[in-house]
């Protein structure tokens, strides 16, 4: 299991959400520990909830602790959808997750972005329009009114939902 000390050399990147961020280009995973609560023994888990937390991208294991997927697997839709595409809630690490919303547009409709976390470290990127979507899985809102640009640019990669 990778831990702190494996990943000091990380540069770190705002997530986007408007809460907190990276204190200047170039900050490692090693310039925040010094001022975080961490220790190098904690888990990559650990240090990827406190960076969602203050608004940084987790960090991504090339071996699959966090993997960002571009179709939304199986095992992680509902059982009672899954010809549908629905996404079981109860899978979801609601700690981890969470959504912006952009301002409404002409007709009302909003553009949102989800970062979602399933229980079992797999990460998916959600776009959808509020008027047209399978739903917001991410309880915690990190940001709304944002500029619709600003979510056109964080869903350019994202899975339609």
């Amino acid at each position: 299991m990778k831990t702190v000390k494996d990943v000091l050399n990380v540069v770190l990147h705002d997530n986007a959400s408007g809460m907190g961020g990276v204190s200047f280009d170039g900050e490692t995973v090693g310039d925040m520990y010094e001022e975080a609560d961490l220790l190098l023994n904690d888990s990559l888990e650990k240090l990827n909830t406190l960076l969602t937390e203050l608004g940084i991208k987790p960090i991504k294991d090339e071996k699959g602790i966090i993997q960002m997927l571009k179709q939304i697997n199986e095992k992680h839709l509902s059982p009672y959808s899954r010809t549908t595409g629905y996404i079981d809630n109860n899978q979801v690490n609601q700690e981890l997750s969470y959504y912006m919303e952009s301002r409404p547009r002409v007709y009302g409709g909003c553009y949102v972005y989800q970062y979602i976390t399933m229980k079992d470290g797999t990460v998916y990127e959600l776009s959808s329009m509020t008027a047209s979507s399978r739903g917001i899985v991410a309880h915690r809102c990190n940001a709304k009114n944002v500029l619709q640009r600003e979510i056109k640019n964080l869903t350019s990669e994202a899975i339609q939902y």
